[in-house]
């Protein structure tokens, strides 16, 4: 197992790739589809959120972590 000390000196990499298309985004797949899209894009953005908080400190915000999100599967115009 991988392991390594979070710190600012060495911040962590979080790269979220989302299919868009069970967002809402395409509505052809069933409604278990699109509700299965909504539950993953609001654990992600509590994922996010938890995050966010654990930089914080007092009134500072610090980079302890490095988040990329990445939507593909719907043609953009």
């Amino acid at each position: 197992m991988y392991s390594a000390e979070i710190s600012r000196k060495n911040p962590g990499c979080f790269i979220f790739l989302l299919d868009i298309r069970l967002h809402g985004g395409d509505h052809s797949g069933g409604s278990s589809d699109r509700a299965e899209g909504r539950r993953a894009g609001d654990d992600h953005q509590q994922l996010i959120h938890n995050l966010s908080i654990r930089c914080a400190k007092g009134d500072s915000i610090y980079d302890y972590f490095h988040v990329a999100v990445i939507g593909y599967g719907q043609d953009t115009v």
